[in-house]
């Protein structure tokens, strides 16, 4: 279990794709985002699911964001049929990727959604 890590900035820290953010050490602290893709049903075990999920980020990060009001949907092939998710995304900002707990946690979601996978994204950012 592997955490996939996306670089929005250059190595120079110069360039940036639109709707992107730069790298800087200039504000200190908070230099990436994680992003957890995290599938929904209109259930009560979903919901009960999601507030773990944000007590536990809170106790660990001291903060995130769940982005419940609209869930996206996710569409993938598989063997010829299109599967589709309902996705919630709850984001934390934090100083230092720990890779071993994101991988140690993504399993616990992995089981506790029954989900093949979980994505788990970390992007570096520059606080404004």
């Amino acid at each position: 279990m592997e955490i996939e890590l996306s670089r929005s900035a250059d190595p120079g820290g110069a360039i940036a794709q639109p709707g992107t953010f730069l790298c800087s050490d200039s504000f200190g602290g908070m230099p990436y985002l994680v992003e957890i893709l995290l599938p929904v049903t209109h259930g009560r075990r979903s919901r009960t699911n999601l507030d773990l999920v944000r007590d536990e980020l809170t106790a660990e990060f001291g903060g995130v964001t769940l982005q419940i009001n609209s869930p996206a949907e996710g569409l993938w092939e598989d063997d010829g049929d299109v599967e589709r998710d309902r996705i919630v995304m709850a984001e934390v900002m934090i100083d230092d990727i720990d890779y071993s707990w994101w991988s140690s946690y993504r399993g616990e979601l992995e089981t506790r959604f029954r989900q093949e996978k979980i994505v788990i994204r970390a992007t570096s950012i520059e606080r404004l």
